[in-house]
């Protein structure tokens, strides 16, 4: 079993490092580096994904538009597996014409539907968007705004960023999975991560990881923790009531050291006799 001593000796380590922590803010220059080259990349295409002259010939607009999303797919790790549409022409002579798209980013799947009425402005219409439900829980708010204003673009920058940061964040999951073989790590939902001694559980401390993804229009945010559930044991045999800081040290640690290091250093702290 882990002793009190690690814990105070991982306060010490955490000390220094906030020292070092200082220093660093003290000396770092701030560079604005504006726009950043996938989004300038996705703003370059944004007229072109949807900049179809009305036509008759539905196969000819068909290709328009495979032709445009190939483009912006090579910038923006976005596959479409099936695109089609149908065209109507209304009474008052507008074309009208319903899209269906299928397809991923870095393996999370979305299904699109949405009308174009294709004038000069070629205004977009009753979006839906179908994503896979753990998906939606985690970002569902911005998704209910991007189908109310039907902005589709605003939506594939939205969950391209997502899908880069879920991938990040699974194959940190995995690494860690890998690094504490010894113990028991369990991923809950697709954002909680748990740490556990697999010999004892009952009296085994337990430290719970969650990252998730906050997505607004144009900016996705990461928010990560760690907190710990501790045996009475452990808790009256800290004396400097290391565990309650936990957290707070956590988040001293990733600004320091980044999301991975700062984990490792708890998590080998907590179980260092395992």
């Amino acid at each position: 079993m882990s002793t009190p001593l690690n814990l105070n000796q991982l306060q010490e380590e955490i000390n220094i490092l906030e020292d070092r922590l200082d220093q660093v803010r003290k000396s770092k220059k701030r560079v604005s580096t504006g726009i950043n080259f996938t989004e300038r990349l996705i703003n370059v295409n944004d007229q072109s994904l949807l900049s179809i002259k009305p036509c008759n010939n539905v196969d000819h607009n068909i290709d328009q538009v495979i032709n445009q999303i190939t483009q912006l797919r090579s910038y923006t790790k976005v596959h479409f597996t099936q695109v089609t549409n149908h065209v109507k022409i209304l009474s008052t002579g507008e074309h009208i014409r319903h899209y269906i798209m299928t397809g991923d980013s870095r393996g999370l799947g979305f299904n699109l539907e949405f009308d174009v009425i294709e004038s000069d402005d070629l205004c977009i219409q009753n979006l839906k968007i179908k994503i896979d439900p753990f998906i939606r829980r985690e970002i569902g708010h911005f998704i209910e705004n991007m189908e109310k204003d039907a902005n589709l673009l605003t939506f594939f920058k939205g969950f391209i960023e997502y899908a880069r940061l879920n991938d990040q964040r699974e194959l940190f999951f995995n690494a860690m999975k890998q690094k504490f073989s010894f113990l028991a790590v369990d991923v809950c939902a697709n954002f909680l991560l748990k740490f556990s001694n697999p010999n004892d559980s009952r009296i085994s401390p337990e430290l719970i990881f969650t990252w998730r993804l906050n997505l607004t229009p144009g900016h996705v945010s990461p928010e990560v923790s760690l907190l710990a559930r501790m045996p009475d044991h452990w808790r009256s045999n800290d004396e400097k009531c290391v565990i309650d800081q936990i957290p707070y040290n956590f988040q001293r640690l990733v600004e320091l050291k980044g999301i991975q290091p700062a984990t490792e250093m708890i998590v080998k702290s907590i179980f260092s006799d395992v």
